[in-house]
């Protein structure tokens, strides 16, 4: 885990500290990749997909191949008076019903609690949703509890393809890569909080994908807005393989959620596949990054080179529509590398950031 600074003067470097550098089972996590989790306190949470103390169970083992790598962990990084971090694994996952491989982000509430999401384990092998509480003393242990296990139902989502985001009422929304119904193209679904103490959660199938024009295959973090409409990413879909951009709106009375492509990628130059999900801006405009696409006469050095090198690109609502502008395409000798597939995020002066591999970069738009 790294933190980078700006520079001080114009023009000047932008200086990288390492805060922790995670050590793998069975001492604690390894293989970071989802968002950071920053609490008012300056606290950082995370997960890794592997790394732990878990192995599994019966035929459920945690690790790729023959190699056991553990099952994941959820973490939690303090700032210490001296300037050091102090590293503390709130959870290691056992893969034998507490879940296995977390994935994307995690949401938090005012009490502390932290909910997230595996990609495996549960009744179905198919991913749960897990609440995290904070200790009732200082120095106490983390408790974790299952809220919602995948794949019960029929036309239930099946393996998440994302982390969660929470609205104000607490409910929780994310997104599975497979389920949903008879295409078993993936769904949205939320998960509402106990209406009283010790009840259970209640999950509600908000949008089934059909692999039309709607997409299929739903990946990375929902991103909501004050109104409650979710944006998203599908990576592919019957009439543009390539992937969408979508909302998903509440009903203004009754119970459907209202599905609308606001774009489907094209190839080439517009981009193909999205990764990441969507970052919103205030205006409501939407960001995100493709996996390939961009300049295809620029694909030596590129992953799948006959697909181009990945795009940045911004979908925004007008008076007539959606419309989207490719922002950046990215180049085979492009030194902050190629094919991104993880978001981006906004920093101070509106300026977006991003990550590929083990280089960051930012994205100054116009006028910022």
């Amino acid at each position: 885990m790294y933190r980078l600074s700006p520079p001080t003067s114009i023009g000047a470097s932008w200086s990288a500290t390492d805060l922790y550098n995670f050590r793998g089972a069975p001492h604690d996590g390894e293989n970071s990749l989802a968002p950071a989790l920053l609490d008012p306190h300056g606290n950082i949470f995370g997960s890794t997909d592997l790394g732990g103390s878990g192995s599994g169970s019966g035929d459920n083992i945690c690790g790729s191949f023959a190699l056991i790598q553990g099952c994941g962990t959820i973490f939690e990084l303090s700032p210490q008076s001296d300037g050091s971090w102090t590293e503390t694994v709130l959870h290691a996952f056992q893969g034998s019903g507490d879940g296995q491989q977390p994935i994307g982000r995690l949401a938090q509430e005012a009490a502390g609690n932290i909910y997230g999401v595996t990609s495996y384990d549960g009744v179905s092998g198919a991913g749960l949703v897990f609440e995290l509480r904070p200790p009732a003393q200082s120095g106490g242990a983390w408790t974790e509890t299952v809220i919602y296990q995948f794949g019960q139902n029929s036309g239930d989502g099946l393996s998440p393809a994302g982390g969660l985001v929470r609205d104000s009422k607490g409910n929780l929304y994310g997104e599975t890569f497979l389920g949903g119904g008879a295409c078993n193209c993936g769904a949205v679904y939320r998960l509402s909080p106990p209406t009283q103490k010790g009840g259970s959660w209640t999950e509600t199938i908000l949008y089934s994908f059909t692999g039309g024009s709607d997409g299929q295959n739903p990946n990375g973090d929902l991103s909501i807005d004050p109104s409650g409409n979710l944006y998203g990413i599908t990576t592919t879909g019957e009439l543009s393989s390539n992937g969408t951009v979508y909302q998903l709106s509440p009903p203004a009375s009754g119970q459907t959620w209202t599905l609308t492509t606001l774009h489907a990628f094209q190839g080439n130059g517009d981009g193909s596949v999205p990764a990441g999900g969507i970052t919103l801006d205030k205006k409501g405009n939407l960001y995100g990054v493709t996996r390939f696409g961009g300049d295809a006469s620029s694909t030596t050095g590129c992953s799948y080179e006959s697909m181009g090198c990945g795009t940045i690109y911004q979908v925004s609502p007008s008076s007539s529509g959606w419309t989207k502008h490719t922002l950046l395409l990215f180049h085979s000798n492009d030194p902050v590398g190629t094919n991104p597939f993880v978001g981006l995020v906004f920093g101070r002066g509106g300026a977006l950031y991003g990550s590929i591999g083990i280089n960051a970069y930012q994205l100054t738009l116009p006028g910022k």
